[in-house]
């Protein structure tokens, strides 16, 4: 991707075979930098985001930050759970014998508990500084122990009554730090020991950290919250661009979650988007992983706008950076690629990409699009001059990736039905004929075209294979205007575009599997059976009076279903409907 390679950390020494290389790399990574700050917003999250102290602190009430209160009526504190419990409420329910529903409701914490991360002021009036014993700061907890030396029966709250309040204390040196400086170093109790830790090898008297191990440190974070503070620089600009996009296509921010893939990448890599795929940590928790692995497909196609690469050309493309549409409505918001290696006719892969950049289809589309160029491309690798030139293209060459689609098996090799081999085959002529139309290929021959007898016979089939079909003319006009099921149409509470997720669901089942609109509509929301490898629909043949009847499903309609699974989580469900996969409209 770039003349750069695998990037020698900056922090590490290092030979002075490779001090030729510092420069130019140098030079590259400086440029990068300039080039993320001219593009990120300073402005970003205000109130969550503190670029000084390099520290993001969640708001409850930011629709993008998955950061929530306890679910427990009395209690403030935070968890990441949508209607959760906080760590600290979830163990005392385990331990205790109330339902979940009467413990959110009666139990109170035993504790005053915040949700900004900071530590309770000294109890004497005015004192501002941190609490350490007693509800006291160190100062006045040490008074108090004295005076507990004179008189042992002391009462505590008359005592503070009569106390005077300190100075603030210095703050740490740590930034974001919200502790007080506790020692000659100028750190708080946790950073004096994370200090020590690091120097606990050295000889003789301790020296005061140095402005390079501060600028590494992090601040003690609470569950809202992460820092960008332990990352080499250039990766901590990269970082923040990557969350800024990741706001920008509406994904939640997850700080607990950012908090864990900075660790690991902190250990790793100085620049994220120079790293290859297998240099980036491993053995992480799945959710922080496919964050980092979305945060280096997102930088790598910025390293590549920044090179002047097009997106197009690349052998991965990323489809959200080419406008692809979700299922569900709107550009999809995670950056998927999409690997286009297998199709080894330049001319082929051009038009698939084409395609997909002109037309914006949504992400099964896209997919299924790589899916029969492959399966062409394999046809026209075995015929005369592998397909390679499109001028030179004959009648018998289109009569080859027909035949090849006749046979075409299912991605796990077993057969697939006449039906879904001929929406295949008919789905290839649609991305042909578009970059025909548009111009694409006017040095293509006109012999490499379809005929009239470039179709696949339907096969007889019984009552749990596949239903009635409708003519593979008219299921193509209606994948050519699915985006336009359910505009202007209503159903219960549900948003538009809900409707709209909908509708393309309940249409995409109906193609795929040949049911009956009745046998769609009462669909159970665990329709979805996994057994020996195959996915496979449950549904309910009540006309021929045979319940829980099994139907393979193909991938493309597993997805079908899951996404709209994920838009129907969203839905305040009508009473009586949670156990359907469509709900009613009332």
């Amino acid at each position: 991707m770039t003349a750069l390679g695998k990037v020698v950390p900056l922090h590490q020494p290092r030979r002075d075979a490779d001090q030729a290389a510092d420069g130019p790399q140098l030079k590259i990574l400086t440029e990068w930098s300039a080039w993320l700050r001219e593009r990120i917003d300073p402005a970003w999250r205000p109130g969550e985001w503190d670029g000084e102290a390099r520290l993001f602190s969640g708001d409850v009430e930011h629709a993008g930050t998955a950061v929530y209160r306890c679910d427990v009526a009395a209690c403030d504190a935070l968890t990441r759970v949508r209607r959760g419990l906080c760590a600290t409420c979830e163990k005392t329910h385990r331990a205790g014998s109330l339902s979940l529903k009467e413990f959110k409701a009666v139990y109170v914490p035993d504790r005053n508990r915040v949700i900004s991360g900071e530590r309770a002021a000294c109890r004497v009036r005015r004192c501002p500084r941190d609490v350490a014993v007693w509800g006291l700061c160190n100062a006045h907890g040490s008074l108090r122990q004295k005076h507990l030396q004179r008189e042992a029966d002391s009462d505590l709250a008359a005592w503070i009554e009569r106390q005077s309040p300190y100075p603030p204390s210095p703050a740490c040196l740590v930034a974001g730090c919200r502790y007080d400086a506790r020692s000659t170093f100028g750190l708080c109790g946790i950073h004096q020991s994370r200090w020590k830790k690091e120097t606990a090898a050295s000889r003789g008297r301790r020296s005061a950290p140095t402005s390079a191990w501060l600028d590494r440190q992090m601040p003690f974070l609470n569950v809202h919250q992460f820092s960008l503070a332990p990352l080499h620089p250039v990766a901590r600009l990269e970082m923040l661009y990557a969350l800024q996009q990741r706001d920008v296509r509406g994904q939640k921010i997850d700080p607990v979650a950012v908090r864990q893939a900075v660790s690991h990448l902190a250990e790793k890599v100085d620049s994220i988007a120079v790293a290859m795929a297998e240099e980036l940590p491993g053995r992480m928790q799945a959710n922080v992983d496919a964050l980092v692995r979305e945060t280096h497909r997102v930088l790598r196609s910025a390293f590549d706008r920044f090179e002047g690469v097009d997106p197009t050309s690349r052998d991965v493309l990323d489809l959200s950076e080419l406008g692809v549409q979700s299922l569900h409505g709107g550009t999809t918001a995670r950056p998927l690629g999409l690997d286009v290696t297998g199709i080894r006719q330049p001319w082929l892969r051009q038009i698939l990409v084409t395609f997909i950049a002109e037309t914006k289809p949504n992400t099964s589309e896209a997919k299924r699009g790589l899916r029969v160029c492959e399966a062409a491309s394999r046809a026209l690798d075995v015929r005369p001059g592998g397909g390679m030139e499109p001028a030179e293209l004959v009648f018998a060459d289109m009569n080859a990736v027909v035949d090849a689609f006749r046979v075409l098996p299912k991605l796990d090799g077993t057969a697939m039905s006449s039906r879904q081999r001929g929406a295949l085959l008919s789905f290839f002529f649609k991305i042909l004929d578009y970059n025909r139309a548009a111009g694409h290929l006017d040095g293509m021959s006109a012999s490499f075209a379809r005929h009239s007898s470039h179709v696949i016979k339907s096969e007889a089939v019984d009552e749990d294979d596949v239903g009635k079909a409708l003519p593979e003319s008219v299921i193509a006009q209606l994948d050519d205007h699915v985006d336009l099921l359910g505009q202007g149409m209503s159903h219960g509470k549900m948003t538009p575009g809900q409707v709209q997720a909908m509708a393309r669901a309940v249409y995409e089942l109906l193609r795929d599997t040949g049911r009956r609109p009745y046998e769609i509509a009462e669909l159970r929301a665990d329709c979805l059976e996994h057994v020996d490898g195959e996915w496979l629909l449950i549904w309910d043949n009540r006309k021929g009076r045979r319940l829980n009847r099994r139907l393979e499903l193909e991938r493309d309609t597993v997805e079908t279903i899951r996404t709209w699974r994920e838009v129907r989580d969203t839905l305040d469900l009508p009473t009586g409907s949670e156990g359907f996969l469509f709900p009613p409209g009332r």
